[in-house]
This record gives structure tokens, C-alpha cells and sequence, in this order.
């Protein structure tokens, strides 16, 4: 993701990249523009600590009209809200900072939606989208390891096998705990009537789906038969 900071006249600009780092499956448009704030933020506090700045306003504007409605939502925040992590990140910089941080959404991809006159906010959108491919490719060819940290004002965070979830999403939170070790059971156990020699290969959702059709005495009959508790 790629920010520029820096005053309406060009004169002064800080350009600045940052590497979107989460578990793969978080990867969105949405995750990736409040990793941005975040990089916008963390540059601020730079700067308000190195000029020794009291008061001041800052305008943070980007083309994902949902990242701006997470990174200004109501407060407190719920663990379930997807990007849970980087709101909570963006809502504990934005109170540490002397300035006012007020919000601004702009149309993005305007030169591909026909647009000819861009005015400057569009104009650097469009030089944000261009460094942003840019550093991404990069980042791509270098093959870069794609990583979850924990963040500075993140206070408690879920892990499974040393990677981090962005916020508390039970149906992920189970596949990560509970979808290896039932794999592993239907490849080796013995009382399966068909051999399964992968079980990664198995079309789920369709079997997941046939069965939540099923009446629950069904469903507790089918348990009983497969497990052989029976009388259970």
C-alpha cells in the first residue's frame, strides 16, 4: 500500500509504501486501504514528534468508502468486525495525536471510468494507485514472505501455528483448529468403508450442505451409525 503525505501545493510531500501483512485469507481492498491509514498515521506521529507540533489538522483521504466508514465507526469496537486489529490500531493513533484527523472519500480509477479533468485529489489517488502496483510487483518478484505482527497498540491478539487473525472469526478461527486433525483422522482410520487417500480432496460444501438439510433425527442417527454409539 502506498500514502503521501504532505501540503496541498506540492512543495513539501513525504511518499511512503508499506507492506500489507495478514493471513491470506484476510487479504481484501478493504484490509489493505486501513493498512494504509495506518502507515499515514504512524508517519504522522513522526513528524509531530520530530517538530514538536501541538495543534494542527490533518485530511486522510482514500478511494474505499468502506475503510473510511471503519477507520471513523463507533466506538467501542467489536472483536467479530472484520480488520478488528488495524481499526483498533487506527482508532488508539488517531487519539495520540495533538491534531484534529478528520476524513474524506474521493472516486477512485477516474481516468478508467472516463473522466478527463481530475482535480488534485483524484490526481493523487492516481499517483498513490500507480506506487502502490508499483511497489507491489516488487514486493511480488522478490517474493516476499507475507507475514502477521503484532501491532503497537494491539493489545491481545488469536494465533493458531504462529499466524495471527485479524479479528475473531469463529468459522476461520475452527477450519484453522479443527480442519487438519479431521483430515488426518479420515486418512487413517481404519473403519471408513471407502479408502480416502486424500481427504483434502473432498468436495466439503456439498457434504456440508446435504447435511444441514437433514431433520435433527436424522442427523443424530447418522452421528450414531458413523461413530457406533448406537445406544449412546
Amino acid at each position: 500500500m502506498a500514502e503521501q503525505l504532505g501540503e496541498m501545493d506540492r512543495t513539501r510531500r513525504i511518499h511512503g509504501v508499506n507492506w500489507v501483512s495478514s493471513r491470506s485469507v484476510n487479504h481484501s481492498a478493504y484490509h489493505s486501504k486501513l493498512a494504509g491509514i495506518v502507515g499515514t498515521l504512524y508517519a504522522t506521529a513522526v513528524l509531530v514528534h520530530h517538530y514538536s507540533i501541538t495543534s494542527g489538522a490533518l485530511t486522510i483521504t482514500l478511494d474505499g468508502e468502506a475503510a473510511v466508514d471503519g477507520a471513523r465507526g463507533d466506538w467501542p469496537l467489536k472483536v467479530t468486525k472484520p480488520c478488528a486489529d488495524l481499526i483498533q490500531e487506527i482508532f488508539e493513533r488517531t487519539c495520540s495525536l495533538p491534531i484534529a484527523i478528520s476524513w474524506r472519500w474521493v472516486c477512485g480509477h477516474q481516468y478508467e471510468k472516463g473522466f478527463t479533468s481530475l482535480d488534485w485529489w483524484a490526481c493523487m489517488n492516481d499517483e498513490v494507485d500507480a506506487a502502490t502496483k508499483t511497489y507491489m510487483t516488487r514486493c511480488l518478484s522478490a517474493l516476499r514472505l507475507i507475514t502477521t505482527p503484532s501491532l503497537l497498540y494491539e493489545r491481545w491478539f488469536v494465533s493458531v501455528n504462529n499466524s495471527k487473525f485479524s479479528w475473531l472469526a469463529k468459522d476461520a478461527l475452527y477450519k484453522a483448529l479443527i480442519t487438519p486433525q479431521t483430515h488426518t483422522y479420515l486418512e487413517t482410520h481404519q473403519d471408513l468403508p471407502l479408502c480416502i487417500p486424500n481427504a483434502t480432496a473432498i468436495n466439503w460444501e456439498p457434504s456440508r450442505l446435504a447435511l444441514i438439510r437433514l431433520t435433527q433425527f436424522k442427523r443424530t442417527g447418522m452421528f450414531k451409525l458413523v461413530t457406533g454409539l448406537m445406544f449412546g
